[in-house]
C-alpha cells in the first residue's frame, strides 16, 4: 500500500481566519483526531489545521510544506454554506488534491455536499474505516458510509454498521494541534458512542448509531493516564450518554479513584435525570468531576412525553434534590418551543429555575432537523418560518428568533421567552466568570443594546485571557 500524506481542517465558521480573528476554542476537536490516529495507524503521514485556532495562512503554509495527498475536512451543518464557500476555495487553490469531508454534517444530508460544492468524496456515519478503506485504494463502490462521484452521478454507497469494538481504535491524536493555543488546558474524552433514545429534535442516532457503545474503563483511563503524564489533570466527557449504562459509568468512576490520579473532569454534554441519583453523583465527586449539567429539557409532563425523552417532571425534581444534596455545581438546559409548549408553560420554568441555585441555566431555542420526528410534525401541523437548509446555514445557534411556529405558543410570546432566557443565562454567566461586582456591572453594560456588541467583544477577549491564565494555574 501506497504510503499518503493526509492532511485534516477543522474549519472556523465564527470568525475571519483569513484575518486571524479566532474563535474562543477550549480544546482539540476529537472527531478528526480520532480520525488522525486511524489513518496514522494504517501507515500514512497525518497534519492537521484547526481553524478555530490558527489562521488560514497558517493552514496554507503547513500544506505547502506537507504537499498532501488528501486534504479531509469535518464539520457540524450550522454555518455549512461557508464552509461549502471554503471547501470551494480550497479546490481552486489546490485542483489536483481530492477533498473529503466527514462530520455530522455528511451523515445528515449525504448527497447534498457534492451537489453544492466541489467536495470529491463524503464519508457519512463512523468515519475511520471508510477513510481508510478509501485511502487503500479500494473500489469506490465497496466502500461502504461513502459518498462519491461517478461522472455527472452521485452514489451514496450503503451505510457501515458501526464500531462494536471501540477499545480497537488508537487514542485520538490530540497532539497534532496546537494544544497551547486553546483556551483551556483540557483534554476531552470520548468513553461511549451511539444513543438509544427517540427524542423526537434529536439527530445523534443519524450519525452515531441507536445502540450505545461503550469504551471499556481501563482503555478510557489509560487515555487519561497518558495525558496527565503529560501535565493535563483537566478532561470533559464529550460524550452523548455518557451515564446511560450507569453500571458501566460507575466502573469508570471506580477505575479513576483506584489509579488514584488527581484529575477533574466535567460533563457539560448532560446527563439524563433517570439516571442520576445521589450516590452516583457522590462516586462521581470522588473520581474528580467538578460540573454536570442535567439534560431537564422541560419541567410540564406533557411536553416531555411529546419530545419522548423518556422521563417525567418527578424525576427532574428528584434529580435536582440529588443533585444540590451532592454539592457538585451544576447547570440545566431547557428547550423552549416544543410541540405542546405555551408561554405559560415557559413562565412555570422560567420561575422555577430561579429558586435553584444552578451554576447556569441554558435555554436553547427549538431547532428541527431534517430527518427528525420533530421535522415532520412542523410539516404536519405547523409552519416553518425559515426552513431548516436557511438556519443551518446560519453560524450559531443562540438568539431570539423562533425557526418554526406550533399551535398554542405564538411567535412574539417566543421571542419574548427566548430574550429572557438570554438575559438570565447572561447574568449568571458573566457573574460566574468576572465575579459578583465586575458581573454586575458587565451585565449592566450587555443590556444596553447599543453597547450590546462592543461589550461582548472586549468580554470574550477578556474571558479568554482569563480562563487561560486561570487554566494554566490550575484554577479553573
Amino acid at each position: 500500500m501506497k504510503k499518503l500524506n493526509v492532511f485534516f481542517i477543522l474549519p472556523n465558521v465564527f470568525g475571519d481566519t483569513t484575518l486571524g480573528t479566532l474563535s474562543a476554542a477550549t480544546s482539540p476537536p476529537t472527531g478528526l483526531a480520532f480520525l488522525a490516529s486511524m489513518i496514522l495507524r494504517e501507515g500514512h503521514n497525518v497534519e492537521a489545521a484547526d481553524l478555530r485556532v490558527e489562521t488560514e495562512y497558517e493552514m496554507h503554509e503547513k500544506i505547502k510544506n506537507f504537499n498532501p495527498d488528501y486534504i479531509c475536512v469535518s464539520f457540524m451543518s450550522f454555518g455549512y454554506k461557508q464552509i461549502y464557500k471554503f471547501i470551494d476555495r480550497m479546490k481552486e487553490k489546490y485542483p489536483k488534491i481530492p477533498i473529503v469531508i466527514g462530520g455530522p454534517h455528511a451523515s445528515l444530508f449525504l448527497k447534498q455536499a457534492l451537489e453544492e460544492s466541489k467536495v470529491d468524496f463524503a464519508v457519512y456515519g463512523e468515519g475511520e474505516l471508510t477513510l481508510a478503506e478509501l485511502l487503500s485504494g479500494k473500489n469506490l463502490k465497496d466502500i461502504k458510509g461513502l459518498v462519491w462521484r461517478n461522472g455527472n452521478d452521485i452514489v451514496v454507497n450503503m451505510p457501515r454498521e458501526f464500531n462494536e469494538n471501540l477499545d480497537d481504535l488508537p487514542f485520538p491524536k490530540f497532539d497534532l494541534f496546537p494544544l497551547d493555543r486553546y483556551t483551556d488546558k483540557k483534554i476531552p474524552i470520548v468513553s461511549s458512542r451511539g444513543c438509544p433514545h427517540s427524542c423526537i429534535f434529536c439527530e445523534i442516532p443519524k450519525f452515531a448509531g441507536k445502540k450505545l457503545r461503550h469504551r471499556s474503563a481501563k482503555n478510557v483511563v489509560d487515555e487519561m493516564e497518558y495525558w496527565y503524564e503529560k501535565g493535563y489533570n483537566y478532561f470533559p466527557f464529550v460524550d452523548d450518554n455518557v451515564a446511560q449504562d450507569t453500571n458501566k459509568f460507575i466502573e469508570l468512576c471506580d477505575e479513576i479513584i483506584r489509579r488514584g490520579i488527581k484529575i477533574k473532569w466535567d460533563l457539560r454534554n448532560g446527563i439524563r435525570v433517570d439516571k442520576v441519583n445521589y450516590d452516583l453523583l457522590m462516586k462521581m465527586k470522588e473520581a474528580g468531576c467538578i460540573y454536570f449539567v442535567l439534560s431537564v429539557e422541560h419541567f410540564d409532563d406533557e411536553v416531555l412525553r411529546t419530545m419522548k425523552k423518556g422521563i417525567t417532571s418527578n424525576m427532574v425534581f428528584r434529580a435536582i434534590e440529588d443533585s444540590e444534596k451532592a454539592g457538585i455545581p451544576f447547570g440545566i438546559t431547557i428547550i423552549v418551543g416544543l410541540p405542546g409548549d405555551t408561554f405559560e408553560k415557559f413562565m412555570r420554568n422560567y420561575k422555577l429555575v430561579q429558586k435553584y441555585n444552578f451554576e447556569e441555566v441554558r435555554f436553547y431555542n427549538a431547532l428541527s432537523y431534517p430527518g427528525t420526528e420533530l421535522h415532520q410534525m412542523i410539516i404536519d401541523k405547523g409552519n416553518y418560518l425559515m426552513q431548516p437548509n436557511e438556519f443551518l446555514s446560519q453560524t450559531t445557534i443562540m438568539g431570539d428568533e423562533p425557526l418554526f411556529e406550533y399551535p398554542g405558543f405564538t411567535i412574539e410570546e417566543k421571542k419574548k421567552a427566548l430574550k429572557m432566557g438570554e438575559n438570565l443565562l447572561m447574568k449568571k454567566i458573566i457573574k460566574k466568570e468576572f465575579g459578583s461586582v465586575l458581573g454586575a456591572i458587565g451585565y449592566g453594560f450587555w443590556r444596553i443594546e447599543p453597547l450590546r456588541q462592543p461589550v461582548t467583544k472586549i468580554g470574550t477577549g477578556l474571558w479568554k485571557s482569563f480562563r487561560k491564565l486561570k487554566s494554566n494555574l490550575n484554577l479553573s
